[in-house]
């Protein structure tokens, strides 16, 4: 028999069972909408097909390029060919002149709006600058920059300033070119703080162009804008300048080659300082440049951080190398107080035209003991085989100074040579030959340890009646020397101290240098091996190249580097080298993927011809 038994229904129960019901049907009904919220807002690329590799391309602008009498405009209109990233393009956009208020840019889609937060200024010519970086959805770069560019008045302004970046130092982003304007009241290095009224960006060789510029006084500038914001920012980066900063706009202005500078506006500080003996601090400048310039002696002092001694007498302020090591000999000796030196933070610009310094101190605790330890010789070069103009080394485990400014060296068959000796303390003492070495000849050089004194006036130990400060090295075997390598370049340079280098592929070898004549080179008696050519103006004539500073303005010397390889062969002259400077602003980079293309005869951008 069957019997139905009737369920008992529990309230509290039936209760729970609904109120789990209603959340898990309010879940849904909201998580779902916010999901296809958030899948409109992102804008996507759509899936499926071959990948997009074509970049952007602007189809049309509001106003059109070149629009006179715009002067009710509040927004501008880019429409491109692709969906445009809106993080992208929020950086990848500028407005210049400064408009007052700023600018907001909007991206739906293929269009970017560009609204202005004010009124702009009645009869003035603007460009709304598209960067190099500006990306699609697809991740796809715009490549070519962009200018549109729009007047409020009834002309546009005529002005052109053109040019281009060489950067040979390193693969940078494209750099942008900026142009401040110059008040009677500014300094120039005051109106680089300032928003420029023009910035351009150079194209993937570095050429730049400026169009529809007011008539007036610019300095120039280049950066890399890593920020975005459309104006340099200083620091330890490079940035770029011509030789002559200042420019007056009239008409056309170029082309402006702008070379590598150093762009730092920081305060020069020391950045550590101990005594070494009660006599002797050693310290050490912070953020030296890459050309080695730091401050020295900028009115130190010296005095107990209690007072109650009067300040320290300073002998002497040197500088131990081009890094920023620096000593400082003094006339008084310490006590095991603690002492703090005072001295001018010199600042890298100045907003005036005074000296702009601050003063700053550093501490450090004073000591009694005197030094009576002696320097040791830590090492030596060159070793084993070198070229014909070799560098020598003696290397020290403090800084010390040799007592004789010239030595000799003797050969295999007991000539002797003259050799230029660096009386400045450091840790290293350099000597150079004053005349080019024989080839495949043996050399050796020795001098008593007494000849070599620290700072302290402690001498090397020497026990023994053999002199122990010796170097010993050969020259290059004949059959390895190239006999001459000579050419010229293929335009004027119209250079006053044009200097010409030889840089070797190989590495560890030294550069060679050969001074310019009228554009053309030689190169005698040479290592053999593949290398580049450079060529520099050295203008300040100390035998460098001088990368230049912007704070304070050092000019950077014009410095052009070809990337054709030459050969230098073994027994060889080799003759007729072209190099080919001409055009260089229009020149492409450096090519990374085939470093090592040799130079074409006759078709490339040089050419050789030998005899043997």
């Amino acid at each position: 028999m069957v019997r139905y038994v009737m369920p008992r229904l529990y309230p509290q129960a039936g209760f729970d069972e609904v109120l789990r019901n209603y959340f898990f049907l309010m879940h849904y009904l909201i998580v779902i909408p916010l999901i296809l919220l958030c899948l409109c807002a992102n804008q996507m690329p759509p899936g499926g097909g071959p990948d997009d590799t074509a970049p952007p391309t602007i189809i049309r602008t509001v106003p059109t390029k070149a629009a006179v009498g715009r002067d009710d405009l509040s927004t501008v209109t880019l429409e491109f060919s692709e969906w445009i990233d809106p993080r992208s393009a929020k950086r990848s956009i500028s407005v210049f002149p400064p408009v007052d208020g700023g600018f907001e840019v909007v991206v739906k889609g293929r269009k970017v709006i560009v609204t202005f937060g004010g009124l702009l200024a009645d009869s003035t010519t603007y460009h709304v600058a598209v960067d190099a970086g500006l990306e699609d959805l697809h991740r796809v770069r715009l490549g070519t920059p962009y200018q549109l560019v729009f007047s409020t008045g009834p002309t546009l302004d005529s002005g052109v300033v053109f040019g281009c970046v060489l950067d040979f130092d390193s693969n940078q982003e494209q750099p942008k070119v900026a142009l401040h304007a110059l008040d009677d009241d500014w300094t120039i290095d005051s109106a680089f703080l300032a928003p420029p009224m023009y910035v351009a960006q150079t194209d993937s060789s570095g050429r730049f162009a400026l169009e529809h510029v007011r008539r007036g006084t610019y300095a120039v500038l280049g950066f890399v804008d890593r920020d975005g914001n459309g104006r340099p920012g200083f620091g330890r980066e490079t940035a770029y300048a011509p030789s002559n900063r200042r420019i007056t706009v009239d008409s056309t202005v170029g082309p402006l080659e702008l070379f590598s500078i150093i762009a730092d506006t920081a305060s020069v500080r020391i950045s550590s300082l101990e005594a070494s003996w009660s006599r002797l601090l050693l310290g050490q400048w912070g953020r030296p440049d890459r050309n080695g310039r730091v401050v020295h002696d900028t009115g130190m002092r010296i005095e107990p951080i209690d007072g109650t001694l009067g300040s320290l007498s300073i002998d002497t302020v040197l500088a131990l190398d081009e890094t920023g090591r620096f000593a400082v000999l003094l006339a008084d000796s310490l006590t095991s107080d603690v002492y703090r030196l005072i001295y001018a933070a010199e600042r890298r610009y100045k907003l005036q035209d005074r000296t702009d310094s601050l003063q700053d101190t550093v501490q450090f605790p004073g000591v009694t003991t005197q030094d009576t330890i002696e320097p040791m010789l830590l090492g030596t070069e060159p070793r084993g085989t070198v070229g014909l103009e070799p560098e020598l080394k003696l290397i020290w485990s403090e800084p010390v100074r040799c007592l004789d400014d010239t030595w000799f060296m003797v050969d295999t068959t007991g000539d002797t040579i003259q050799v230029t000796v660096d009386t400045s303390p450091g840790d290293t003492v350099a000597m150079v030959p004053q005349t080019r070495l024989t080839p495949g000849t043996r050399y050796s050089t020795a001098m008593h340890a007494e000849r070599f004194v620290d700072l302290a006036g402690n001498h090397p130990v020497d026990t023994s009646d053999t002199p122990r400060v010796s170097i010993t090295f050969s020259t290059i075997h004949p059959d390895s020397i190239c006999l001459s390598l000579s050419g010229w370049a293929a335009c004027s340079t119209g250079f006053v101290n044009g200097v010409w280098v030889f840089d070797p592929v190989e590495r560890g070898e030294p550069s060679i240098s050969t001074p310019d004549n009228a554009g053309s080179f030689v190169f005698d008696s040479i290592p053999g091996g593949r290398g580049t050519m450079a060529l520099y103006d050295d203008r300040n004539g100390d035998g460098e190249r001088t990368l230049g500073s912007l704070f304070p303005w050092i000019p950077p010397e014009p410095f052009y580097a070809f990337d054709d390889t030459v050969e230098a062969r073994p027994r060889w002259d080799i003759e007729g080298v072209v190099v080919d400077n001409c055009g260089l602003c229009a020149r492409p980079k450096k090519n990374t993927e085939n470093p090592d293309a040799s130079i074409d005869s006759g078709e490339g951008r040089s050419s050789s011809k030998s005899k043997h």
